[in-house]
């Protein structure tokens, strides 16, 4: 018998890959922190590949770096977001950025990775769960330890990720409501936009008290100076204006999961097949298949580019087709950055887009959906709710719909446009009683014309006697 040799030894011996991870430092007016935060990401457990520091501002970049720190420097300040176009083009398998006052722990990386790995998703230093809206959240990370991972919606003083991820936030167009230079709304951006395109979530790493090591900034209240972007005048109300945005866009927050979940205790029984007429940017399909993992899911989405958008990621049958009783090549009418909020029953002011769309009734979509039993409908199409009902006539009267879940409102922009009290008394007569009012909330200010104070909300409807 021969002995193994070293070399046998040595193929037999699984090498551990170490990833590649380049880093962007952004500066604008903090540049007495940079030697320190450079210092601490060359001392990471896990070392950059690149390292590049990216300087915005009219003050020119002074002083020396190591040898191998990339410097680019801009004549000017372009705002916030710049450094994440810079940081597209890295060649290195992992991205992380960081703002100017944060200066991680030696297992920043490591930490980070490890959590990249856990969760699939986005993982950040520091985050924030807005609790509904903008005013109401929850700060997570090195201000508020803690020993896991914490989802949240946005992440803030240093982002790590996978490189590709960055073409879906060069993808998307940048927020018009936002003037130049662009202070703020990154962080929005890059979650919005991993949300809307992969499907991915957005983490905090774990921050444990005994393990500062770990921490994505060491020293976060430095970034409370004068400097701060946050502290100047009329900054607040900016972020506000991109947070009703992106919402505007779709943007699905952690606490909306939460009260679609509560959605399905009063649903009770599991459907056998969830109709979600009108997908666009929402994801109640994806929030329900998770509690309903048996039922089929099928959905239409009139808009080509949504459809288009939603195909690879949708998890059923989804079909490019308006629902209405009128049939044919119908004309659907959308804001220009809305593309979501496509509606049959205009033109009306703020809806400016329009394209064409194939109509087909309720009725002809459950049959090329088969026909299920124990149908949720899950209807929001912008003011057609009612016309899209009135096309399933045969539909709502097999008895195979239990529940109807419908977004209703009382102000409307047009008088195509149909309203709760009129939507109730037709379910009312086909037998179908009130289960839950929920999410109430004001039109966004950029929706609907005149009529942007109004109110919407969603109501849950059962056939009576069933289970």
């Amino acid at each position: 018998m021969h002995e193994p040799t070293a070399a046998a030894d040595r193929d037999n011996t699984t090498t551990k890959k170490v990833p590649s991870i380049g880093v962007v430092c952004g500066t604008y007016k903090r540049l007495q922190y940079l030697r320190s935060q450079i210092a601490a990401i060359q001392s990471q457990t896990i070392k950059p590949s690149e390292l590049h520091v990216f300087h915005d501002g009219s003050d020119p970049f002074r002083g020396s770096l190591p040898r191998n720190v990339i410097v680019a420097a801009c004549a000017q300040n372009l705002g916030v977001w710049t450094r994440f176009f810079y940081a597209a083009s890295l060649r290195t398998e992992y991205i992380c950025i960081f703002d100017d006052d944060t200066i991680p722990g030696p297992q920043w990386f490591e930490n980070a990775l490890e959590t990249h790995k856990q969760t699939g998703g986005l993982v950040g230093t520091a985050g924030i769960r807005f609790l509904g809206s903008y005013h109401r959240r929850v700060y997570c990370g090195w201000m508020n330890p803690s020993e896991q991972p914490t989802a949240v919606d946005i992440i803030g003083h240093s982002w790590f990720l996978r490189r590709e991820w960055l073409a879906e936030y060069v993808r998307e167009r940048q927020p018009p409501v936002i003037g130049f230079p662009m202070t703020c709304g990154e962080d929005f951006h890059l979650s919005f936009t991993l949300q809307k395109y992969l499907n991915l979530p957005s983490y905090v790493a774990r921050h444990p008290k005994s393990l500062r090591e770990q921490w994505g900034s060491l020293h976060g209240k430095i970034g409370w100076d004068a400097t701060a972007l946050w502290r100047r005048n009329g900054e607040s109300a900016k972020r506000k204006v991109v947070f009703d945005y992106y919402r505007r866009q779709g943007w699905r927050l952690l606490s909306d999961a939460k009260r679609e979940k509560h959605i399905s205790t009063l649903i009770g029984n599991p459907p056998e097949a969830m109709y979600d007429i009108g997908v666009g940017d929402h994801s109640e399909w994806r929030v329900l298949g998770q509690q309903y993992p048996d039922m089929a899911i099928f959905g239409c989405e009139p808009n080509p580019s949504c459809f288009q958008d939603l195909s690879a990621r949708f998890s059923g049958t989804l079909l490019n087709v308006a629902i209405s009783q009128e049939t044919g090549r119908r004309t659907m009418y959308c804001p220009a950055d809305q593309r979501m909020r496509s509606t049959l029953n205009g033109p009306i002011d703020g809806y400016d887009d329009s394209f064409k769309a194939e109509a087909i009734t309720l009725d002809e979509f459950d049959i090329r959906c088969g026909q299920p039993d124990r149908v949720l409908l899950w209807v929001d199409i912008e003011g057609a709710e009612l016309d899209a009902l009135m096309s399933g006539e045969n539909l709502l009267a097999s008895g195979r719909v239990r529940w109807i879940n419908l977004e209703v409102r009382e102000d409307v922009p047009h008088a195509a446009w149909c309203r709760y009290r009129e939507v109730n008394q037709y379910l009312y007569e086909r037998g179908f009683s009130k289960v839950a009012e929920y999410n109430r909330c004001r039109n966004p200010e950029a929706i609907y014309g005149s009529n942007s104070d109004s109110f919407h909300w969603d109501v849950l409807y059962k056939l009576d006697g069933s289970e």
